[in-house]
C-alpha cells in the first residue's frame, strides 16, 4: 500500500527552472525563447526513494507541482496536476507547464518556491514533499551568458547544492576546484545513477568532464552496475586525453565485468565503442585492450545474432598499414593468432578481390606451415629451406613431369619437340628425327627448372616422362594403343614407328588410337 506513513520520498533535482523571458533549458544546452512569449514549459526530472533509501516500485504516479512566492504559506502563483507519470527505478521526468501553461511573468525577478506532491498507484491522497525547493530567479534583463541559480535540497543532515541553468547554451552545474577535490561528485548506495545528465538538444553533452591537469575528466565507479553509461542519438560517451581518452575497469569477480561497454541500435551504422587515433608522429591506438593475468582477455568480440564478431578495414598499404595486425612479443612462446571453429564451415576464409597475393608467409628460421590431424599426428610440413614434406604423398589431376627449357617462339602444347642447333626447343619437322626430346606439356603435374620467385623468359614446360596429350598423324598407318611413336614429316606431330625404329627416335607409347588424318591422343612419354 502506498501510504505517507510507510514512505519517505527523496526528490533529487536534475530539473531546469527558467527566469522570466528565457526559454526551455536542458542539462547542457537548449534554445532561447523570445521575451515576448506568453508562457513556457520547464523540463524537470527527479528520483523517488522510500524511507530505506531504495527506489520506489515502478509504475504510473500522479504529481502536483505548484509555484509560491514564499518558503512557507505565501501566494500561489501557478499549479498543475500531472497524472500517470512513468516512474522506473525511481526515476521520472516531467515537463512543468504541460497541463497548465506557466506565464512568463510568473517567474519574474523575485525568489520562487516549488512545491511537489506525489500519489502512488491506487492511492487517494497526495504526499507533500518538504521542504519547498528554492528557485532564485534572475532579472529578465540578465545577459545571455552562462549563469546559474542555486537550488538546495536537504536530506538526512546533508545539503546538496547544484546550479540551475537559466539561459540557452549555458551550464547547469559549474565549478572550479584544486586537484585534490572533485567539481562534481555523486554517491549512490542504491541501484540508480550517481550522476545523471540528460540533453534533449541536438548538439550538447549530457555529462562533460574536463581536466587540464593529469587527472581524469569523468570517472565512474560501481560495485555491481555500470561505472559510466552514455546514451545518445550520436555519441554515448566520448573521451579525449593526451594519453587515454576513455579508461574502463571491471572488478566483479563473481560474474561478468566490463571495463568499457558500448551498444548501438542504429540501422544506419555506428559503433558501440568508437576509438580514434590521429597521431602522425608515432604509434597510437583507437581502442586498447590489456590482459595482465593468465585467464584474462584483452579484447573479446562475440557474435550471437548472425553478424560479424570483428570487422576491420583500412585504406593503408604494406605490412605497417595492414587492415588487421597481431603481434606476440614473447620470444619464448605464445601464439600470435589462435582460431577454433565448431561448425562445418572453414575456420578461416581468406579472399583477395584485387590482384595481390592471398597469403604471404615469412619466417625467421622456423617452419612456414605445419598441418596435423585431430590427434596431433603431423601430416604436412613446409620447411624454412623450401622443402615440403607429406606423410602420405602428393596427388594431382595432371599426369606428366616437365622441365622448363628455353624454346623458340610460336610453339603450342602437344607439339613434338626437338633440340635445335642453338640449344633451344623447336617443333619437329621430319620423320624419325633423331634430335627429338619430348612433347610440349599441356598441364604438367610437376615442373622442374622454374624459379621460386618470378618467371624465366622464353621457356616452356618439356614433358620428359608421364602421360601427356600429343599431336599425332596416321601418315605411317593407323595408330593403336601400345604402338611406339616417333616424329613424323608433319611438323610437330608424331606417327607410328613401325618395326625396329632407329635408336633415340622413339618419344613414347600410344595410349589411344587414331584411325586416319591428324589429331591429339594421350601417350606415355618415354624417350628411347
Amino acid at each position: 500500500m502506498f501510504t505517507k506513513k510507510g514512505l519517505f520520498i527523496v526528490l533529487v533535482v536534475s530539473a531546469i527552472m527558467l527566469a522570466a523571458g528565457v526559454g526551455p533549458q536542458m542539462v547542457s544546452t537548449a534554445h532561447a525563447v523570445p521575451q515576448a512569449q506568453a508562457s513556457i514549459a520547464i523540463p524537470y526530472s527527479g528520483r523517488l526513494n522510500d524511507e530505506a533509501g531504495q527506489s520506489v516500485p515502478d509504475g504510473a504516479y500522479d504529481f502536483t507541482f505548484a509555484l509560491y512566492d514564499a518558503k512557507a504559506d505565501g501566494a500561489l502563483l501557478w499549479s498543475e496536476t500531472q497524472k500517470s507519470v512513468p516512474v522506473k527505478g525511481g526515476a521520472f521526468a516531467a515537463s512543468l507547464g504541460a497541463v497548465t501553461p506557466i506565464a512568463a511573468n510568473v517567474l519574474g525577478s523575485d525568489e520562487r518556491w516549488l512545491a511537489v506532491g506525489v500519489r502512488g498507484p491506487g492511492e487517494t491522497n497526495f504526499i507533500a514533499l518538504t521542504p519547498r525547493q528554492s528557485l532564485n530567479a534572475v532579472s529578465p534583463a540578465a545577459p545571455a551568458a552562462p549563469q546559474a541559480l542555486s537550488c538546495a535540497h536537504t536530506h538526512l543532515g546533508e545539503t546538496w547544492n547544484a546550479g540551475i541553468n537559466t539561459v540557452s547554451n549555458g551550464l547547469a552545474i559549474t565549478g572550479t576546484l584544486d586537484w585534490s577535490r572533485s567539481v562534481i561528485r555523486g554517491v549512490n548506495y542504491g541501484t540508480g545513477p550517481s550522476v545523471w545528465g540528460q540533453n534533449y538538444s541536438g548538439s550538447g553533452n549530457g555529462v562533460r568532464g574536463q581536466n587540464y591537469s593529469s587527472g581524469i575528466g569523468v570517472y565512474g565507479a560501481s560495485e555491481s552496475g555500470v561505472g559510466v553509461a552514455g546514451s545518445s542519438g550520436s555519441v554515448g560517451v566520448q573521451g579525449t586525453g593526451s594519453i587515454t581518452g576513455v579508461v574502463g575497469s571491471g572488478t566483479n569477480t563473481s560474474g561478468p565485468a566490463y571495463g568499457v561497454y558500448g551498444e548501438t541500435a542504429s540501422n544506419a551504422g555506428g559503433s558501440g565503442v568508437y576509438g580514434k587515433a590521429s597521431t602522425t608522429t608515432g604509434y597510437a591506438d583507437g581502442v586498447t585492450g590489456l590482459a595482465d593475468a593468465y585467464s584474462s582477455v584483452g579484447g573479446r568480440f562475440n557474435n550471437n545474432g548472425g553478424g560479424v564478431a570483428l570487422w576491420a578495414s583500412s585504406d593503408g598499404s604494406g605490412a605497417d598499414r595492414a587492415t588487421f595486425r597481431a603481434h606476440n612479443a614473447n620470444p619464448a612462446g605464445g601464439v600470435t593468432a589462435y582460431l577454433t571453429n565448431n561448425s562445418t564451415f572453414a575456420t578461416t576464409h581468406i579472399e583477395n578481390s584485387g590482384a595481390g597475393e592471398v597469403v604471404f608467409l615469412k619466417s625467421n628460421g622456423g617452419t612456414f606451415l605445419r598441418a596435423l590431424n585431430n590427434v596431433d599426428d603431423p601430416k604436412f610440413r613446409l620447411d624454412y629451406d623450401g622443402w615440403g614434406r607429406s606423410d602420405a604423398g602428393w596427388t594431382t589431376p595432371a599426369s606428366d613431369f616437365a622441365e622448363m627449357f628455353p624454346a623458340v617462339k610460336g610453339l603450342e602444347p602437344g607439339d613434338v619437340l626437338v633440340i635445335g642447333p642453338d640449344g633451344k626447343l623447336a617443333r619437329s619437322a621430319e620423320a624419325y628425327q633423331s634430335t627429338v626430346v619430348g612433347v610440349y606439356s599441356t598441364k604438367p603435374g610437376f615442373v622442374g627448372g622454374s624459379p621460386v620467385d618470378g618467371e624465366t623468359g622464353d621457356t616452356i614446360p618439356l614433358a620428359v616422362v608421364g602421360i601427356v596429350p600429343t599431336k599425332v598423324s596416321a601418315e605411317n598407318g593407323a595408330i593403336q594403343p601400345g604402338d611406339l611413336l616417333v616424329a613424323s614429316a608433319t611438323p610437330g606431330h608424331a606417327m607410328k614407328a613401325g618395326s625396329s625404329p632407329p635408336q633415340g627416335t622413339v618419344i613414347g607409347k600410344a595410349l589411344e588410337k587414331l584411325d586416319a588424318g591428324t589429331g591429339a591422343i594421350k601417350i606415355l612419354a618415354t624417350l628411347q
